[in-house]
Order: C-alpha cells, then structure tokens, then sequence
C-alpha cells in the first residue's frame, strides 16, 4: 500500500480537488488519503459486483470543474471487476486532471496501456498477478 499511498501524497495538496472512484476496498482507502492531504474529495461508487461507467465520470467532472486528480483502481482484486480505464482516461484527458491508477493487481492480467490510456501515475506491484514476492 505504501506506494499507493506516497503517489497521492506526491500529487495531491492541501485546497486539491480530487475525484475519487470506488467500486471495491481499495478506492475506499484512497478517499483517506485524499483527505489527509487537505484535499476536497468528490467521490463516484459503483457497487462492488461492477465497474464504474465512463459517464458517471464525466458527470462529476462537469459538476465539479476545479477538480484537478482522479483515483482510479484497475482491477479490484477482491472484488475481481475491471474499470474501463481507456474511457475513463479519455474523460480525465479531456478536463485536464492527473489520472493515478492501482494497476496493482491487474498488472500482467489485464492489458495496461498507460500511455495510450492517458494515466498519469500508475502504481504496480508483483505480487498479486505475476505471483512475485
């Protein structure tokens, strides 16, 4: 968790507005974080057994224009849902926030195309998918 957690803090600061998005445990800490840095969090759920749509993003990015840092997680691995990261990414482009993305669990089991997808800070890890230490 700590690299999650040192990539909001490097970019998040006091009178930040970020859009946090849970659709499992993990998007839930992030909220935390968020708000121990002194940011405002606006936060986008989708239940647990699902993704979050591109639509519901662009609507709180629209309600909320000031917001300058998405939190998105990949793939939920307790949960096992996937966010549509390519449409979500093009939605943050377009309003000019920095995408952070947990691609912690779904590293080398989903496709990640950071670059493609527009996402700012992607945090990875070996230990879930690759069954690394």
């Amino acid at each position: 968790l700590l690299p999650l957690e040192a990539a909001i803090r490097a970019a998040v600061r006091p009178g930040s507005t970020a859009l946090n998005v849970v659709t499992g445990p993990y998007g839930e800490t992030f909220g935390g974080w968020l708000r121990s840095c002194g940011a405002e969090v606006v936060t986008v759920t989708a239940p647990f057994s699902g993704a979050v749509r591109p639509e519901q993003v662009a609507d709180a990015l629209r309600e909320h224009p000031e917001i300058d840092f998405v939190s998105l997680v990949h793939a939920e691995a307790a949960t096992g849902n996937t966010n549509p990261v390519a449409e979500i990414g093009a939605v943050v482009r377009e309003h000019g926030a920095l995408l952070m993305l947990d691609a912690v669990a779904s590293v080398a089991a989903e496709p990640l195309l950071t670059d493609e997808w527009g996402v700012d800070l992607c945090v990875i890890g070996g230990q879930k998918a690759m069954a690394g230490p």
